[in-house]
């Protein structure tokens, strides 16, 4: 795999494993024993193809042609000690198309439906620099998984460096593609640098080729030979709330306890279990781990609400070993228990409006609110509707039937709710639906007569708001995020309901809306005044993307830093489509080499931004992030510098 000589700095700044090992042994080193009887292990040989060697020294020797090499005589190693082995490519091919999703969400795939118990990517290095005599080894587990990836790549790094003869060893959090599509344990190998003119010789010899393969195995050996704890048979149960009387809290605000619990197999696979945690929705709780049932239990503490939770659990053996995470959801659905409901106007008057407005709050024999998605039906005179309920709520509107006064009934499951029309005074309701982008717009902010309207507890927010309202004309402003202001004028007559549709035009055209984008302030070495010039470079730049519709992400908000792995996993957790990387320098903006996205963007910004030149860099954060990628090395943290990069990215995502 090619990479550049920043991944030095990258080691001094994230304080990454640095060992030194020994010479190459003379002979490769002696076969492993027996004990992968089971184990379905892949085995990845990096890049292949016409159009991806990959490194390649002074000599020509392909990076592509020395994996496959390696590869293939790891497989043979694995197979006589009895593990499934799988490779992605055997030959000098392309592993996936474009509807595949791209050689390297194949390769991925490959381990994920096998359901793998490690996959393997091997690879090698290079500086860009031929003859630079630069060289270590270096190994990536994947960045979300601290548990089986990071275990076995720590068994992985002294063997393979030892078996090169490396000086220098580095143990990294990873998010290349390949790593970032796997579901498995996975890590990705760099033996040694092709650009190394030491180096380049010794990996054009079969006998390299086979110490690298038998320092594989030798750590795949010994880190199944500690065992790999399994989750696995999830169970639930129901203490049965239903019909059960509601209770009040106790003194302390608590709610009654309830009896349900959650069980989870975890099979020790040899030894015994050292610890085992579980967290739901992203929270730990206070869970028990049974050895003679082989089982992982939890008794809530408090009554779930209904909807779906997220539930992870980890374990460790007693040897050291973590087992594969288990992720999974937990859907709490209970019956639906009493209605309330609103209809606007509540007074029965179809002449003074097209349609009667129905909100309800659906709950259950808890008081909670019932699951998104419980259905509820309207029925009114001869007409219905069923919606499905968000936050245990529903809001709609239904026509006035032919004949009247007809009162109308909401059910949801068995239970069931008379919505009764009176005679008798009729006031003035303003109906008011904001689109934008062929979508309503919910987050508005509605200004009336210079008094900002509250919006009403609307379960549906991108339907309508109704406000009871004097009649009478009104000015009326509304403002959105993304979309210019609209001001104009209404008139309410005396006892009727008033439809404004209103629709709000999209700043920028639009191209900013539903982008997200992480701003990623540097923490420069020069010290604290320069982390506050990035950071408010950054809040500049957010304001006015903000303003143009996107959503951003800050990777810090305060002077504490923050390190790279988790920079990456911030954007991996929030979607990010996009990531700017904001240092102080000489007027520089740099991008992955193959990134097509991210030269584009830099000779934007190099536009914008006159004199600033784009290059291509293999710097840890334009390398790991899992979107498009630029980090700008800037000369001045200006209000002119941020306008010119909000101008850059505006220009990016426009048209082409």
């Amino acid at each position: 795999m090619t990479s550049c000589w920043i991944h030095r700095s990258i080691a001094a700044s994230l304080g990454l494993l640095v060992l030194t090992a020994a010479t190459p042994p003379e002979s490769p080193l002696t076969a492993i024993g027996p004990g992968l009887n089971g184990r379905t292990i892949v085995i990845d040989p990096g890049h292949g193809g016409p159009k991806d060697s990959g490194a390649v020294s002074r000599a020509g020797l392909k990076e592509s042609h020395v994996n496959l090499m390696v590869g293939l005589r790891l497989a043979e190693i694995l197979r006589q000690q009895g593990a499934n082995v799988l490779l992605t490519r055997t030959a000098d091919v392309t592993v996936g198309t474009e509807a595949d999703g791209g050689d390297l969400a194949a390769r991925a795939a490959i381990a994920n439906d096998a359901k793998a118990d490690l996959f393997v990517s091997i690879h090698h290095n290079d500086t860009l620099a031929q003859g630079d005599p630069r060289n270590d080894t270096q190994i990536y587990w994947k960045i979300d998984d601290p548990g089986p990836s990071r275990d076995f790549a720590q068994l992985l790094l002294p063997r393979l460096a030892t078996s090169l003869g490396m000086a220098r060893q580095q143990l990294i959090a990873g998010n290349f593609a390949v790593l970032r599509h796997n579901r498995r344990p996975a890590i990705l190998g760099e033996g040694a640098y092709l650009s190394n003119p030491v180096s380049a010789v010794q990996l054009t010899k079969a006998e390299t080729w086979q110490r690298e393969a038998a320092a594989y195995g030798s750590a795949i050996e010994a880190y199944f030979a500690r065992g790999v704890p399994q989750f696995d048979d999830l169970q639930w149960e129901d203490g049965n709330t239903e019909g059960r009387p509601i209770r009040q809290a106790d003194a302390s605000g608590r709610p009654p306890m309830i009896s349900d619990w959650l069980s989870l197999k975890l099979v020790p696979d040899g030894g015994t279990i050292g610890s085992a945690t579980l967290s739901v929705d992203g929270e730990p709780v206070t869970s028990r781990y049974d050895p003679a049932g082989s089982r992982l239990t939890w008794t809530p503490e408090w009554p779930l609400r209904n909807g779906a939770h997220a539930l992870r659990a980890d374990a460790r053996n007693a040897a050291g070993n973590a087992a594969i995470p288990f992720v999974g959801r937990l859907m709490i659905d209970r019956p639906s228990a009493r209605i309330q409901a609103l209809a606007v106007p509540m007074a029965w008057q179809p002449d003074a409006a097209d349609a009667a407005i129905f909100r309800a709050s659906i709950r259950d024999a808890l008081g909670l609110p019932v699951a998104d998605g419980t259905p509820v039906t309207i029925r009114w005179g001869d007409q219905s509707v069923t919606k499905q309920s968000v936050g245990g709520a529903i809001a709609t509107t239904l026509p006035w039937p032919n004949r009247g006064p007809v009162n109308a009934e909401i059910q949801a499951g068995t239970v069931t709710y008379r919505v009764v029309f009176a005679e008798g005074p009729r006031r003035s309701y303003l109906n008011l639906v904001v689109n934008g982008l062929g979508a309503n717009v919910a987050a508005a902010t509605v200004t009336l007569d210079d008094q900002g309207l509250t919006a009403p507890d609307n379960p549906d927010p991108t339907t309508f708001a109704t406000y009871e309202i004097n009649p009478g004309a009104h000015r009326l402003s509304v403002q959105a995020l993304g979309y210019e202001p609209w001001n104009g004028t209404i008139t309410t007559p005396v006892g009727r309901v008033t439809n404004a549709p209103i629709t709000l035009t999209p700043r920028f055209a639009g191209v900013l809306q539903g982008k997200r984008i992480m701003l990623d302030p540097f923490t420069p070495p020069s010290g604290t005044a320069s982390a506050a010039q990035t950071l408010a470079l950054a809040n500049a730049l957010r304001d006015r993307l903000v303003e143009g519709g996107a959503t951003v992400v800050l990777a810090r908000t305060d002077a504490g830093p923050v390190s790279p792995e988790d920079r990456c996993r911030a954007m991996g957790r929030t979607a990010c489509d996009l990531y700017v990387g904001l240092d102080l320098g000489r007027g520089q903006v740099v991008h992955y080499y193959t990134s097509a996205g991210g030269s584009r963007l830099a000779r934007f910004i190099g536009k914008e931004l006159q004199g600033y030149s784009p290059a291509p860099e293999a710097s840890y954060m334009v390398t790991h992030s899992p979107c498009v990628a630029v980090v700008v090395r800037a000369r001045s943290t200006s209000e002119q510098e941020a306008d010119a990069l909000f101008e850059a990215v505006r220009q990016y995502y426009g048209p082409s």
